[in-house]
């Protein structure tokens, strides 16, 4: 039998190893506060003895940080007239400059005297608060990435049913998150008829085969928004999960619609030039070539007639070129990277200048179909400029991979470029290949370099798919 004593000792003993301060707390009758009990673990939080506690119970007070205090003596009042929990969160400053974070809940009861008592627990919960606070600050971070990348995640647990969304999945599919309960049905509803057999058949080969599926999606009150949706399994222990994202690329479907009716125009434009205006210069030269009247046929005549058609050839010549610079022919049928090396060996055989061309396998595959035109004209564009304003004898083109981007690097070993020019309006062609990139949100740099070789080096940087 264990007598009353070692029953005592027993409870302290197990108070003493609770994971927190044990105390109690006495309200006296000239509204004072006294502290009858508390665990001798009170000196691992506040750096006090329990017994320096008892005799002087203000000091737990006076650690609380200066704009809490008012707060923290509000709910007590609270407490104690209504009767119930005090609950209570905040920062505390010691004596040692030390600073930590508590978490105090206590019960009170109305003594005979009147008097109130809590009985209660304070917990240490600063490394537990850091967690919290760094993870909010992660959440915040990647929230304000979302909606700057208007791209959201969600997860949905195939074993539960249950299903998480990021803030901004909420604002891409226009629902008020305090309003809005996730769930597969909800979601289905707010996408239109033609999306929804897509979900349902992706989803449903997803589950079956265990392959990730990406697809368009449009809204049924929104038709205009363009959403891209992924997903993909993740297994963990018995737990299935189904893990997705969604982005707006409605902006980048519109530029994408832009290039492409505007490739068209272009192509119009160039059919133009060269069936109308090149026939109509062929049939003139033809009938300049054939004046034959003997009483026009001096030498001054026969001079001009011969200048008209030399004038005549380079129209044409040019006409060509500018037809084939508008839209390149050959690109649909022979793809960017082929085109690419028919356009440097024309140039090479006109100009002996050596052009070299340097590309992975199978990059033709990587590349968007509706981005092929403006790489090219832009390749071309710089190679011209080099030639134009470096006169070199080499051109080295290298297309190269580095974190899901495409750098194309076009380096000739003319004259440098002179940086006080760079600054005027397209120096150089600079600003127009700019405006070209701007529209695949691509980027284009130029520098002089001196290792390993002299020259200069054009830099064009693309994302990929």
């Amino acid at each position: 039998m264990i007598n009353k004593l070692n029953k005592l000792k027993l409870i302290d003993v197990i108070l003493n190893r609770l994971p927190g301060m044990v105390y109690i707390l006495k309200e006296t009758k000239n509204n004072q506060y006294e502290i009858p009990f508390i665990t001798e673990n009170c000196n691992d939080i506040y750096e006090i003895t329990a017994q320096e506690a008892k005799d002087n119970p203000s000091t737990l007070f006076q650690v609380v940080i200066k704009e809490d205090q008012e707060r923290m003596f509000k709910l007590i009042e609270e407490s104690k007239k209504t009767l119930q929990q005090f609950e209570f969160e905040t920062s505390i400053t010691l004596k040692s400059g030390t600073k930590k974070r508590i978490k105090v809940q206590s019960s009170p009861d109305k003594q005979a005297d009147g008097t109130v008592q809590w009985t209660g627990v304070l917990l240490d919960i600063s490394e537990s608060y850091k967690i919290e606070k760094e993870m909010k600050r992660i959440n915040h971070h990647l929230n304000t990435t979302q909606a700057q990348t208007k791209y959201g995640s969600w997860e949905w647990n195939t074993t539960t049913n249950e299903i998480w969304w990021s803030d901004e999945i909420y604002t891409l599919l226009e629902v008020n998150q305090k309003d809005y309960t996730p769930s597969n049905e909800s979601y289905i509803a707010l996408i239109s008829e033609k999306s929804q057999t897509i979900i349902n058949k992706d989803i449903q080969n997803l589950l079956e085969t265990g392959a990730p599926y990406k697809h368009l999606i449009t809204l049924k009150n929104n038709p205009q928004k363009k959403l891209l949706g992924t997903g993909h399994i993740k297994k963990e222990n018995n737990t299935t999960k189904v893990i997705g994202k969604l982005i707006d690329i409605t902006e980048k479907v519109n530029t994408e619609k832009h290039i492409h009716q505007s490739e068209l125009n272009q192509e119009f434009i160039a059919n133009k030039i060269h069936d109308t205006i090149g026939q109509n210069l062929a049939v003139l030269k033809l009938r300049v070539s054939q004046l034959n009247e003997k009483e026009l046929e001096t030498e001054q005549v026969i001079k001009e007639k011969n200048d008209i058609i030399e004038i005549i050839n380079q129209t044409i010549k040019e006409t060509r070129s500018i037809s084939k610079w508008i839209f390149p022919t050959e690109l649909p049928h022979l793809g960017l990277i082929e085109a690419i090396r028919k356009e440097t060996s024309t140039i090479t055989n006109q100009t002996n200048i050596t052009i070299t061309l340097d590309t992975p396998p199978h990059i033709q595959t990587l590349l968007e179909k509706e981005h092929e035109l403006i790489i090219f004209r832009v390749i071309q564009e710089t190679i011209t400029n080099a030639i134009k304003h470096g006169h070199p004898n080499i051109i080295e083109c290298q297309f190269l991979f580095k974190k899901s981007t495409l750098h194309i690097h076009i380096f000739n070993n003319g004259k440098p470029i002179n940086h006080n020019t760079l600054n005027k309006s397209n120096a150089y062609g600079i600003q127009s290949i700019k405006n070209q990139l701007q529209r695949i949100n691509g980027e284009f740099s130029i520098k002089n370099k001196l290792k390993p070789k002299k020259g200069v080096l054009a830099c064009i940087k693309l994302p990929l798919p």
